[in-house]
């Protein structure tokens, strides 16, 4: 557990030359002025400033111009020194060696740098997608400081600038009760995850669930015969033969093929021959006359060149003898294969008559086969999605457990919220406040007169018990009250509420804060470690003395 102490405050307004110096002490802090005329006097400026310097938008008079100001502040988080300076949108960050560890204008990254520097962020989700995002440093102090003029009961005003999430107040508690942290939103996450999984999940299973009844429904039109064992032999028997006779075809086929081409091949050579006895037919008769048949002129003797030639002509004879034997040979063996060849076809034919089993039978054989693996595969898919349903429902118990702790530890923090605002409720005389409107921290209640910044401050101090009982280890941040007696209240009713005050602030929290008029002696039982008295005109708060004693330090930072 730490604490961030405020120890002194800068405040320069360099264009008038001006400028105020606050300090501040560990524990009881009290900014005061006279009971009389002692209004206007700087006390809500100098407490709206100093969240300011930490990153918040507070209110500030009409008159004060906050752009032209600097702000400058000396605080310690477990006695280490850190000094901020902000101008505007501008924030520098000094360790306690004056060197900057943190300069920017990005509010987003001033405030992670600051939980870092805190061990304390917050973290909400966004309103566009409920994606958990890190809030502006003000969500931080939200419960840490009440501005005279907003309090309004249970709700966040004090702070401008708080309209980045929608209806956040719930959120916003049980982050600073450490309930709603980044594990208890990725749990949640997971469980939105694992819901819709299980919703996408059971409506598949139900239309899966419908398909497979109306799929049997259609399926007992068509009854899968007893006998299709038998047919699928028969079939099995008949395709074997089928398929031999398809290959018997097909080399009868070929060897038709090539008989064809053989004897078109032998006719081709008889034809040729053909022609050449017919040449030496007439090359003999030209001989026989004593002319020659090569030059047509006259031979004294022809009888060596007939014999030659009567020679070649029986060749010729000879062997168109051969050729026409060999041709009737290939046009027998053409005529028995293509006899053959028409009987396998025959026999094709009447295979295939037998494969053919009545398009009806055998439509509903498909059809049966069909339905039958379709709803082989939604049982699958039934099956595959009814185990991925259990075995998510088995997470989301598991998830579920889990979220029962946080529970169990909401109930445990609204019942000691209860407790607290009842006990309030009674030691204020709060009777207009409704017991019910206590069960919850969410809940609003509304208070009327004087007992509106009553009802405020007694909310915001018992959210801290809380905050302090149920996240001990987040770091405790300066408790800041603009005038909490600001409406009209008797002595006995603004005595009690001091007490009120004092008696419970824990004590390694500072508190600062201001009223009228203030005289510790009212209070003898508390240790108030500073007062701070105002006594400069109205609307006057920064003064030269302090601008001068302090601008050379002012520079050192403000040329960083």
């Amino acid at each position: 557990m730490s604490s961030l102490l405020v120890k002194k405050l800068f405040i320069f307004d360099i264009s008038n030359k001006k400028a105020k110096v606050v300090p501040f002490s560990k524990g009881l802090n009290v900014i005061t002025s006279n009971q009389v005329d002692g209004n206007k006097r700087g006390k809500s400026l100098i407490l709206a400033s100093i969240f300011h310097c930490l990153g918040s938008d507070g209110f500030f008079d009409d008159n004060w111009n906050i752009k032209s100001k600097i702000y400058l502040m000396n605080i310690s988080i477990s006695d280490k020194d850190y000094y901020i300076y902000r101008m505007d949108r501008l924030f520098k960050i000094f360790d306690s060696s004056y060197d900057v560890i943190f300069k920017g204008t990005d509010r987003k990254e001033l405030a992670e740098f600051l939980g870092d520097l805190f061990n304390f962020i917050i973290k909400l989700p966004n309103r566009d997608n409920n994606i958990l995002v890190t809030a502006p440093p003000a969500y931080a102090y939200i419960l840490n400081y009440l501005h005279q003029d907003k309090m309004d009961g249970p709700s966040f005003n004090s702070f401008k600038n708080l309209g980045e999430f929608i209806s956040y107040k719930e959120n916003l508690l049980y982050s600073h009760f450490n309930i709603y942290n980044e594990d208890y939103y990725k749990l949640i996450g997971e469980i939105e995850s694992f819901k819709k999984q299980i919703d996408i999940l059971k409506r598949e299973c139900t239309m899966l669930q419908s398909m497979i009844e109306k799929t049997e429904s259609e399926m007992s039109n068509y009854s899968y015969p007893k006998s299709m064992e038998l047919l699928k032999v028969e079939l099995q028997r008949h395709s074997e033969e089928y398929i031999d006779i398809s290959e018997k075809l097909s080399k009868a086929k070929n060897k038709l093929i090539e008989l064809r081409n053989s004897k078109y091949d032998l006719m081709s050579e008889l034809d040729l021959l053909i022609k050449k006895i017919n040449y030496e037919k007439k090359s003999y008769e030209t001989l026989t006359r004593k002319i020659c048949p090569t030059c047509r002129g006259s031979m004294a003797d022809s009888l060596d060149a007939r014999l030659a030639t009567g020679d070649e002509l029986e060749s010729f004879i000879y062997l168109s003898d051969e050729f026409n034997s060999e041709l009737s040979k290939v046009e027998n063996k053409i005529s028995k294969e293509e006899v053959y060849y028409k009987s396998l076809l025959e026999q094709l034919s009447t295979y295939e008559d037998k494969l053919k089993v009545a398009d009806s039978k055998i439509e509903d054989i498909f059809k049966h086969k069909a339905y039958s693996e379709f709803i082989n595969s939604l049982l699958s898919d039934y099956a595959k999605k009814s185990s991925s349903l259990a075995s998510i429902n088995l997470k989301l118990e598991d998830l579920k457990t889990k979220k029962s702790k946080y529970n169990a530890l909401k109930k445990d923090i609204n019942d000691m919220y209860s407790e607290l605002m009842l006990d309030s409720k009674v030691k204020f005389g709060l009777k207009e406040l409704d017991d019910k409107k206590f069960k919850n921290i969410r809940s609003n209640f509304e208070a009327g007169g004087s007992n509106k910044p009553i009802s405020t401050i007694i909310w915001h101090l018992n959210l801290l018990k809380i905050k302090y009982a149920f996240n001990p280890d987040a770091i405790k941040f300066p408790i800041i009250l603009d005038s909490p007696n600001n409406t009209e209240l008797d002595d006995t009713k603004r005595e009690k509420l001091f007490n009120f005050i004092f008696s419970n602030i824990d004590s390694s929290t500072q508190v600062i804060l201001s009223t009228l008029g203030f005289s510790k002696s009212t209070y003898p039982e508390f240790n108030f470690d500073n007062i701070i008295e105002l006594d400069n005109d109205p609307y006057n708060l920064l003064n030269t003395k302090d601008y001068d004693a302090n601008l050379k330090f002012l520079l050192g930072f403000n040329l960083s």
